[in-house]
């Protein structure tokens, strides 16, 4: 079985839910879809320009690891080619989870 790969983002809002994106056929996908999305978000381990409105990618994981951390069907959504740049993109795809 081929591993597949899927992306962890949030909110910087204090409680804000881990939502998962996937899956991706390789890291380097996963990765992709992250540097499309970069552009008025901070990359991974950097800070935001604006908290309030901005989303932040938290990991690429394996999909064991992702099941270690907390993903399930009810918090992920399919693989995109760009992540949401904001939270209020964040927050209207979240309206399709089940």
């Amino acid at each position: 079985m081929k591993a597949t790969y899927f992306v962890r983002m949030d909110t910087y809002w204090q409680h804000s839910r881990d939502t998962w994106f996937g899956p991706y056929p390789t890291r380097a996908a996963a990765e992709t879809a992250c540097n499309e999305s970069a552009a008025g978000r901070a990359d991974l381990g950097q800070a935001a320009n604006d908290v309030r409105n901005q989303t932040r990618v938290l990991g690429i994981h394996n999909a064991g690891n992702s099941r270690k951390l907390g993903r399930q069907p009810a918090n992920t959504l399919p693989a995109l080619n760009a992540l949401p740049g904001s939270t209020d993109a964040l927050h209207t795809l979240r309206e399709f989870l089940v």
